[in-house]
C-alpha cells in the first residue's frame, strides 16, 4: 500500500464522519451559483462569512479608521459593531455565531481581542509586545489560532481564550502567514513564505514540523479547510492578482473557480458552517480617466476617458503627445495619443504592457511587457518598430508590472523586481549592453524608483524603516548610501516622481482613505486634484502633472449550492502525484488524529489578564 492510499485512508475516515454529519442538508440541488452580494468603496476585504451563512463580519473605513461591520446579506443592511479610535479588522466568527474574534492595535500594536456580540462586551486575548494577527477559532469554540512575533521570526501560536494562556506550535520562527482549524481539530492548515514562495502547510497543533501541501512558483495563502473535511479553499497569485482555487484535501491536483484578471483581486475565502457557501471579497481597481493639472492655475483636462480602462501615462518630452496603457478586447495595449489633434493609435506589440515611460530623448518607450509566464521590462520606438525585451533571460525575478523610469541621458532603466515573498530589490538596466546592476540587495521591499533630475540619485519607496512603515528613500548612486526624504511612518505614500525644479509628486491616502496627490513644494493634495488619482509624473518643463484616475472599491461574493448541479466541488479529482502532496506521511496524519491542543502557560512572553 503507498503513501497516498494510506493517508487517503485516513483522511477518508475523518472526513467521512464530517460529512455525514451534515450530509443531508448539503444534498439540496439548487444550482450552483457564483454571485456578488454587495460592494464598498471604504471595505477593507478581510471578511469571513457567519455559521448560518447569513451575514459576513468585515472591516470598513467609514469613520476615519478602521471598524468592525456585519452585513446582513438578505436585509442588505450594514451593522457597525466596533467603535473605537483604534483600527480593528480581520474579524472570524466563533462556531456558535454568539462572538468574533478580530485584531486591533488599541494597545498600540496588534493584538487579538474577542467582542460578544449580544453584550457589545470586548476582552483582550494576547499580551505580545510584537503583532499578533491573523485569528482564527477552533471548532470547539475554547481556542484561537493566530500568528505574531517579529517579522521573519514569526510563530503560530495557539491561545485558550478562557485563561488567556498561549503556546507556539512551530519550532522554528521564520516567514509565517496565517492558519486556520482542520474541522477534526487536530492540526492546522497554514501559509508560510520560508521556501521563497508561498506554499501551504499541515501542522499539527501538538508541534513538530510542518507538511508541506502544495508546491512550485506560486504564491497561495489563506488556506481554510471545508467543514466536512474534503476541500481545501485558499487565495493564489502566479504573477498578479489571486484567484480563489479549490484542492481535494489533503493531496490532489488544485483549480481555480474564480478568473484572473489584471482587475479583479480575489482574496481569503471562508466557508459556512454547512458547506453550501464560501464567501471571498475581491478587490477592483479600474481607470476612469487619464487628466492632466496644471500646476500654476490649477485646471484640471480629462485627456482619456473610462472606456480604455487606462492604466499609467506618460508625457513625451515636448509634452505634445502621451503614451498610456489601455484594456483592448480584453488585452492591455500601449496607446500613443496627441494632445493637439486628439487623435490617438495603438503601439502594435505583439505582446500585453503596462507602466509605459517615453525616454526623456523621445525615442524610446520602455514599459513592463508580458512573456506568457511573467512580467518583464521592454522597450519599442513610438512607431511600433524596434521592440526588444530586455529581462527574459532572468530568472527568480516576479512583479516586475510596477512604474519603471529612464536615466536623464536615455541610456538606462530603474526598476524593480520582487525576489522573496514580501521583498524587492531595485535594479539598473544600461541599455548599451543590456548590462544589470543590482541596486539594493536586502531583506526590504523597495520599489517604485524614479531618478533625479541630475541623474545621481534615485528616489524610491521602502519599508526600509522597519515595522511595516512605509517612507520615502533616496540612495546615492556614487557612494550608495541612504537618506530619508519622507517618513518612515504608517502613512501611505505611493509612486513618487521628480522634475527638474527639485519638485516631488506622488499619491497619498487621506484621512478619509482615499488616494489623493501631493507635492514636496507645498506638502499638501494638489489643487483641483480628484480623489482616487494615481501614477503622477511630470512634463519636461515641469509646468504639467499627468495622472490616471482610479476607481477602487471592494466586493463581497459568494459561492452558493455547493452541493448542487454544476459546482466546482462535482469535477473529478485527479490525483497530482508529483507534487509535494505525495509527501504527506500516513503515519503522521495518524499521530495527530486525536491529538488535541495542549493547555498550561506559553513558554514565551505573554502578559496575562
Amino acid at each position: 500500500m503507498n503513501t497516498l492510499t494510506k493517508i487517503s485512508i485516513v483522511v477518508l475516515i475523518t472526513t467521512a464522519i464530517l460529512a455525514w454529519k451534515g450530509g443531508l442538508i448539503l444534498q439540496g440541488q439548487a444550482p450552483y451559483t457564483l454571485r456578488m452580494v454587495t460592494s464598498d468603496d471604504a471595505g477593507g476585504g478581510d471578511a469571513a462569512i457567519a455559521p448560518d451563512g447569513k451575514s459576513f463580519v468585515t472591516s470598513l473605513w467609514r469613520n476615519g479608521n478602521w471598524q468592525l461591520w456585519i452585513y446582513e446579506i438578505d436585509a442588505r443592511r450594514w451593522r457597525q459593531i466596533t467603535n473605537h479610535p483604534s483600527d480593528n479588522f480581520e474579524g472570524q466568527w466563533s462556531p456558535d455565531g454568539k462572538r468574533i474574534v478580530f485584531t486591533s492595535n488599541r494597545t498600540g500594536n496588534k493584538n487579538i481581542f474577542l467582542l460578544t456580540i449580544e453584550s457589545g462586551e470586548i476582552r483582550q486575548v494576547t499580551y505580545s509586545s510584537d503583532d499578533d494577527e491573523y485569528p482564527r477559532f477552533s471548532p470547539d469554540g475554547r481556542h484561537v489560532v493566530y500568528t505574531g512575533g517579529k517579522w521573519k521570526q514569526r510563530l503560530f501560536y495557539i491561545a485558550n481564550i478562557d485563561d488567556g494562556s498561549s503556546w507556539p506550535v512551530t519550532e522554528n520562527p521564520g516567514k509565517a502567514g496565517a492558519c486556520s482549524f482542520h474541522p477534526s481539530g487536530s492540526f492546522l492548515v497554514c501559509h508560510s513564505y520560508d521556501s521563497g514562495m508561498g506554499h501551504l502547510l499541515l501542522q499539527s497543533v501538538s508541534g513538530g514540523a510542518p507538511l508541506e501541501l502544495t508546491e512550485g512558483n506560486v504564491w497561495d495563502y489563506k488556506p481554510t479547510v471545508s467543514p466536512d473535511g474534503q476541500w481545501l479553499a485558499f487565495s493564489r497569485s502566479l504573477d498578479g492578482p489571486s484567484a480563489i482555487w479549490l484542492m481535494p484535501f489533503p493531496a490532489a491536483q488544485p483549480f481555480p473557480i474564480t478568473p484572473l484578471n489584471y482587475d479583479n483581486d480575489d482574496r481569503w475565502p471562508t466557508w459556512s458552517e454547512m458547506g453550501d457557501k464560501l464567501l471571498f471579497h475581491r478587490l477592483v481597481e479600474r481607470g476612469l480617466a487619464i487628466k492632466i493639472l496644471n500646476r500654476e492655475t490649477g485646471a484640471v483636462e480629462t485627456i482619456v476617458g473610462r472606456e480604455d480602462s487606462p492604466g499609467q501615462a506618460s508625457f513625451d518630452p515636448e509634452s505634445r503627445h502621451i503614451v498610456y496603457a489601455a484594456l483592448e478586447a480584453k488585452k492591455q495595449v500601449l496607446r500613443i495619443k496627441s494632445l493637439e489633434a486628439g487623435s490617438g493609435r495603438t503601439i502594435p506589440l505583439g505582446t500585453e504592457a503596462a507602466f509605459p515611460r517615453w525616454s526623456p530623448n523621445g525615442e524610446n518607450i520602455a514599459f513592463t511587457c508580458w512573456n506568457g509566464e511573467r512580467w518583464d521590462i521592454c522597450t519599442v520606438h513610438p512607431d511600433g518598430t524596434g521592440f526588444k525585451n530586455w529581462t527574459a533571460s532572468v530568472h527568480d525575478w516576479r512583479d516586475l508590472r510596477d512604474p519603471i523610469d529612464w536615466s536623464p541621458d536615455s541610456t538606462k532603466l530603474v526598476f524593480h523586481a520582487s525576489t522573496q515573498p514580501f521583498e524587492a530589490n531595485l535594479y539598473v538596466l544600461d541599455l548599451h549592453d543590456g548590462g544589470i546592476r543590482n541596486l539594493t540587495n536586502d531583506s526590504w521591499f523597495n520599489e517604485s524608483p524614479s531618478w533625479v533630475p541630475d541623474g545621481k540619485s534615485i528616489i524610491f519607496m521602502s519599508t526600509r524603516g522597519g515595522n511595516w512603515t512605509w517612507g520615502f528613500f533616496k540612495l546615492s548612486l556614487q557612494n550608495g548610501t541612504y537618506s530619508t526624504f519622507a517618513g518612515p511612518d504608517y502613512t501611505q505614500r505611493n509612486f513618487p516622481r521628480t522634475n527638474r525644479q527639485g519638485d516631488v509628486v506622488w499619491s497619498t491616502y487621506g484621512k478619509d482613505g482615499i488616494e489623493y496627490l501631493a507635492e514636496s513644494s507645498v506638502d499638501n493634495a494638489l489643487r483641483g486634484a480628484d480623489s482616487w488619482a494615481r501614477w503622477p509624473s511630470y512634463s519636461t518643463d515641469g509646468q504639467l502633472i499627468i495622472y490616471t484616475q482610479i476607481e477602487h472599491r471592494v466586493e463581497y461574493w459568494i459561492a452558493e449550492n455547493l452541493r448542487g448541479p454544476g459546482s466546482p466541488l462535482l469535477r473529478p479529482k485527479i490525483s497530482n502525484l508529483t507534487s509535494a502532496n505525495s509527501k504527506l506521511n500516513a503515519q503522521w496524519l495518524e499521530s495527530t488524529a486525536s491529538t488535541t491542543p495542549p493547555g498550561g502557560s506559553s513558554p514565551v512572553e505573554v502578559f496575562h489578564r
